[in-house]
Parts: structure tokens; C-alpha cells; sequence
């Protein structure tokens, strides 16, 4: 195997176009951090898509394990319980309203008011940023779906493979709905899940209407569902 083809493999591997990617997210961010508004974001940000990262990893490596079914049930559970994470990013534009992008002025005629845009480059830097880390991180949630759901299709054989997988990402995104919620307003991490009795202490504090959180989850599962079903519809014509 010459230098170019050893070149090659490594520049088509998946984990190194996630790899330079990373890298280059995190650069931006350490220059935001230096300079920008937003510095407690920065690295925020950075740790949301390595854990937006973690569930390729797992779920890559379902296939490879696919007859060793301890192993696969713990490859399994752990993309389940970080998967959610790559759509939890997108809570993070809440954080560009601490930011003045424009401001409405009076005009020159009565009654009229015009908007002055900011041309602060650092605060359109940060929405740049925003928008980056949530669109990797929806498309690792995407493509770690993708794995898992070709693979436990491929395991076992359901009669109806159409309205199974449609009532599995479903399921999946109710689920994700729900941790979602947890993540933004009891503020747990997917591995706090092994520690119970710090779940059921938050739990204890929510405070919070039944109605807003049951809004809350519906609504994020709705758009995680669309975007789950729409990605299969747009890239391969099929549900």
C-alpha cells in the first residue's frame, strides 16, 4: 500500500471529517471566547457537539457487534441516552437574546420607526456559530439514527418494515422530547441517569404547569419527527 492510498483511506474516514471539523469549531470558539459576549457559550457549545458526536460513535460500531448481543444492547443504550443531545443544541439560540442585533430608532416622518442592524461582527460571528453547532449536531443525529435503525431492521425481521421504522423514530422522538426537557429546565446530563436519586431530587423541584411541559415535549418531538422522516424522504425518496 503506497503513501497515497494510506493518505486517502485516512482523509475518507468518517471519524477524521469529524475530527477536522471539531477541530475547526473549536478554534472558532476559543476566539469567541477571547473576544465575544457570549465567552460562558464557547465552550458550551464545543462540549454539546462532542456529546452530539458520541452517538456516531456508538452507533457506528452496532453492525460490527451485531452478533454479540451484550455488547449491543450496551452500544444500544448508550446512543439512546446521547442522542437526544443532537437535538438539545438547538436550545442554545435562546442565548443569542443576550445580544442586540438591532435596535428600532425613531424616523425623520411622524409615527415611523426604522431598525438599525448591529455592526457588531462579533455578535453575527456568534449567531454563525450557533447555527454551525446546531446544524452538526441535527445531521449526528441524523446519520447515528440512520446506523442504529439499519441495523436492528437488519436483526430482526418485522413483517411491516415501513410502519415499524416510522413508529420507531416516532418513539425516539417522544423520547427525545422528553430528555430535552429535563436537559434545558432540571438541567441533567445523559449520564445522570445512573445516579436515580439525583433525578428524583430534580424532579421533586420542576415546579412547572403540566400543561407547558406536555406542550414542551410534544412539540420538540413533533419537529424531531418531521426532521427524522423528511431526511429519509429527501435522501432516498423513501419512509
Amino acid at each position: 500500500m503506497n503513501n497515497n492510498t494510506i493518505l486517502n483511506k485516512f482523509y475518507n474516514n468518517m471519524y477524521f471529517k469529524h475530527f477536522i471539523f471539531i477541530l475547526l469549531f473549536v478554534f472558532l470558539n476559543l476566539k469567541l471566547f477571547q473576544y465575544g459576549d457570549l465567552s460562558f457559550l464557547n465552550p458550551m457549545l464545543v462540549w454539546n457537539i462532542f456529546l452530539a458526536f458520541l452517538p456516531v460513535l456508538f452507533s457506528e460500531k452496532l453492525l460490527y457487534v451485531a452478533n454479540k448481543k451484550i455488547l449491543l444492547f450496551l452500544l444500544f443504550f448508550l446512543w439512546l441516552i446521547f442522542w437526544p443531545n443532537t437535538f438539545y443544541v438547538i436550545t442554545d439560540i435562546i442565548h443569542l437574546s443576550t445580544l442586540e442585533f438591532y435596535k428600532t430608532v425613531a424616523g425623520s416622518n411622524y409615527g415611523e420607526y426604522l431598525k438599525i442592524y448591529s455592526t457588531n461582527i462579533t455578535n453575527w460571528i456568534n449567531l454563525l456559530t450557533i447555527a454551525i453547532g446546531v446544524a452538526y449536531s441535527i445531521f449526528c443525529g441524523f446519520i447515528s439514527e440512520r446506523y442504529v435503525e439499519k441495523t436492528i431492521f437488519q436483526i430482526f425481521n418485522f413483517k411491516s418494515k415501513n410502519i415499524s421504522k416510522i413508529s420507531f423514530r416516532f418513539i425516539l422522538s417522544l423520547a427525545s422530547g422528553f430528555a430535552i426537557y429535563i436537559g434545558r429546565f432540571l438541567r441533567l446530563n445523559s449520564w445522570d441517569i445512573f445516579n436515580i436519586p439525583k433525578y428524583i431530587n430534580k424532579f421533586n423541584l420542576v415546579g412547572h404547569n403540566i400543561s407547558f411541559v406536555i406542550y414542551f415535549i410534544l412539540s420538540f418531538a413533533l419537529v424531531i419527527f418531521i426532521l427524522l422522516n423528511s431526511n429519509y424522504l429527501f435522501n432516498r425518496g423513501e419512509v
